[in-house]
């Protein structure tokens, strides 16, 4: 009977210390924690609050979830703008790299072998391309061209370089008739009107100097007013010239310079084509090893488009 009492007396005081224990506030409730209230046990004034706290927690609940939809939305729109973005890139990355290739592949087939047998030589001629120039310079004549050619003695494989640069220049409304009359050739006519170049000098990055020769001046045959005099040019290059250019992957630049004042030639020899000419040089003569190594990293260098 005294055991009886002492439980009962327990389970009392645990049913009292429950009700006692004072009760979270609705307003202070979670949307979760107001669904498992017992609105039976509560009061008219409390089931009158619990409502008001409730209608305001589930509003704010949907508010939350249409932000966190929203957010997400915009999460998952922004990731595929990101992936239209990378997939976007990865093409125009692999678009140049085939343009690239497709250059290298354009001026090693352009590049010739050219045998003579009344030469001891062989001669290997890279493609005939133009300077790079602006519009408005390219409106007043012809544009310089230029090609690298090399001679390579198949018996020693002793090897030079050279650079040919041609220049031309249109002259408009030229006399031919008053030349004609007092026998004025038009080198004469040329020289006294300050049409020739000149060129003298040439220097590579880094002031390195190389030699330049004339190789020809003339003048097409002249329509009743307009004249073209053309200079072809000889840059004396060296090997090491175009090794140093492909170990540095970069363009082969040369400044020619004239003694007059007359704006400087800037040969800008683009690095696809120096493999591209490297190669072919390499296939020609294979005791040209270190160009033909550094030809042939060029190519892997285009072709992982680094």
């Amino acid at each position: 009977m005294k055991i009886l009492f002492i439980a009962l007396a327990l389970v009392t005081f645990s049913t009292l210390s429950i009700a006692d224990e004072p009760q979270k506030p609705f307003t202070d409730m979670t949307y979760v924690e107001l669904q498992q209230v017992d609105k039976e046990s509560l009061s008219k004034a409390e089931k009158k609050t619990y409502k008001k706290a409730y209608k305001a927690a589930q509003k704010a609940q949907k508010k939350a979830e249409k932000a966190r939809i929203k957010a997400e939305r915009k999460a998952e729109k922004a990731r595929k703008k990101e992936e239209k973005a990378l997939l976007k890139a990865q093409r125009k990355r692999e678009k140049a790299i085939k343009k690239k290739m497709k250059s290298v592949n354009r001026f090693y087939a352009k590049t010739r072998r050219v045998d003579d047998e009344f030469s001891a030589n062989i001669q290997v001629r890279g493609p005939k391309v133009f300077v790079e120039t602006s519009f408005l310079k390219a409106l007043n004549g012809p544009v310089p061209k230029y090609a690298l050619v090399s001679l390579i003695d198949p018996q020693t494989h002793e090897h030079s370089l050279n650079l040919y640069v041609s220049t031309s220049k249109t002259e408009y409304e030229v006399n031919i008739s008053y030349l004609k009359a007092f026998a004025i050739s038009l080198d004469e006519y040329a020289e006294q009107n300050g049409i020739w170049s000149h060129f003298s000098r040439a220097v590579l990055r880094g002031g390195v100097r190389r030699n330049v020769l004339l190789a020809q001046k003339y003048a097409d045959p002249c329509s009743p007013v307009v004249c073209t005099f053309t200079e072809d040019y000889i840059v004396e290059l060296q090997t090491v010239d175009l090794e140093s250019a492909l170990a540095q992957k970069t363009t082969l630049a040369i400044k020619m310079t004239s003694d007059k004042r007359i704006d400087p030639i800037v040969v800008y020899i683009p690095y696809d084509y120096l493999v591209g000419y490297g190669l072919k040089l390499a296939d020609v003569s294979p005791s040209l090893a270190e160009i033909d190594r550094l030809a042939q990293n060029g190519r892997s260098f285009i072709m992982d488009g680094r």
